[in-house]
């Protein structure tokens, strides 16, 4: 799907009504792919480790790459995630965008916005104000 057909596609979703965080992010993860950042998620970077569900891992948002627990990590830079919320990211990236929609993040939500937005301002001249308004409104829906 080229990038004109998946902005329409997000565009007609949401005149249907409130997008899911899935479908936001299979979105987000396409936007990066077409933009040529295509942040590689499938295994270590150091030692080639496929990502496991029970694992932490540590993403690089400046290289768009993963290291998992085992390989030295405290000079790499990035934050840690679950080995979980990477695998869910993966298997939207491989859904059609339309499917994505019924799809859902569950706990997982907070974490898998957090990576793809971290990778998406990695790669943008200025901050989107909007991911923090887009978090403060999740914070009080919480509550």
């Amino acid at each position: 799907m080229n990038l004109f057909a998946a902005v329409s596609l997000v565009v007609a979703a949401l005149e249907q009504g409130p997008a899911s965080s899935a479908f936001l992010r299979a979105f987000e993860m396409r936007l990066l792919a077409h933009a040529g950042y295509d942040p590689q998620l499938e295994r270590c970077a150091a030692c080639g480790r496929g990502v496991h569900d029970d694992g932490r891992f540590r993403i690089d948002p400046t290289h768009g790459t993963l290291r998992c627990a085992r390989c030295p990590s405290a000079e790499a830079p990035g934050f840690e995630v679950a080995g979980e919320t990477v695998g869910l990211l993966l298997a939207l990236r491989g859904l059609p965008l339309a499917d994505c929609q019924r799809q859902s993040l569950a706990a997982a939500a907070a974490e898998a916005a957090q990576i793809t937005g971290r990778l998406l301002e990695e790669h943008l001249q200025r901050p989107l104000r909007s991911l923090k308004m887009i978090a403060q409104l999740n914070a009080a829906a919480q509550r």
